[in-house]
């Protein structure tokens, strides 16, 4: 199975078919995951609270690989996320990019920089202005 392959299975798998439990199928226990939250690493069992939690937020998630580099046993991804917010029905898209390092077949290493707080305004859950507003030092209030 090609990199690619192995992104786009894991993305089906967890996140579009919701196997929360695979995640251990694509990742070394020993995994470390930077670049979901500020100062803030994961372990695989903590990118299933997270997951979870996410889940709850969107419907219908879709990837699909824009650009990908891979060397060895690093790869580097732009990736599309899609879905739709479970709340409103509204559709989101936001882009990230991802970069891991495999052992073994598995994951051992991820930093990801997925556009979250594009993902959050999409849902409704952050002011369409958020970014203006705190570029101009004003509160989300």
């Amino acid at each position: 199975m090609t990199h690619e392959e192995f992104i786009l299975k894991f993305y089906e798998t967890v996140w579009s078919g919701g196997d929360i439990a695979a995640i251990d199928e694509f990742f070394a226990p020993t995994a470390t995951l930077d670049g979901f939250a500020h100062d803030m690493s994961l372990r695989p069992e903590d990118l299933v609270v997270f997951t979870q939690g996410l889940l709850r937020l969107i419907e219908q998630p879709r990837f699909e690989i824009l650009h990908i580099l891979s060397r060895d046993d690093q790869v580097a991804a732009l990736v599309r996320c899609s879905a739709r917010c479970a709340r409103t029905g509204n559709e989101a898209s936001i882009t990230a990019q991802i970069m891991l390092r495999f052992v073994d077949g598995k994951i051992v290493e991820a930093y990801n920089h997925y556009d979250m707080v594009a993902l959050f305004i999409a849902l409704g859950l952050m002011p369409p202005d958020t970014l203006e507003r705190m570029l101009a030092v004003h509160p989300l209030r």
